[in-house]
């Protein structure tokens, strides 16, 4: 994985032989009209057939092994949109997001 364009953006990792986008947000990422534009994104890249999955910086921070587990699970599982973010998925967050997508 590394970060690589896809279209007219950049993913911030890049797994293209399993079409996997992982996504770190900052707090920028929070505002209404950045949240659209990371929504309208991540539909353009489900599009073009890759798995968009989204994780705050403090996700990184504070759960690292749970961010790790999602993140493999989203390469050997069929999960159509997993949860954007650690907050949005609860404590088993991929059976949860079957289905679900932003």
């Amino acid at each position: 994985m590394r970060q690589e364009p896809v279209g007219p953006f950049f993913a911030d990792f890049l797994c293209r032989a399993h079409k996997l986008i992982v996504e770190i947000d900052g707090a920028t990422h929070e505002t209404s009209k950045e949240r659209f534009r990371d929504d309208r994104r991540t539909a353009y890249l489900n599009r073009l057939g890759y798995i968009v999955v989204r994780f705050t910086n403090a996700d990184i921070y504070e759960s690292l092994d749970h961010t790790v587990e999602i993140i493999r699970r989203s390469l050997t599982e069929t999960v159509p949109h997993p949860p954007t973010s650690l907050r949005e998925a609860g404590p088993n967050p991929l059976p949860a997001a079957r289905g679900e997508g932003k």
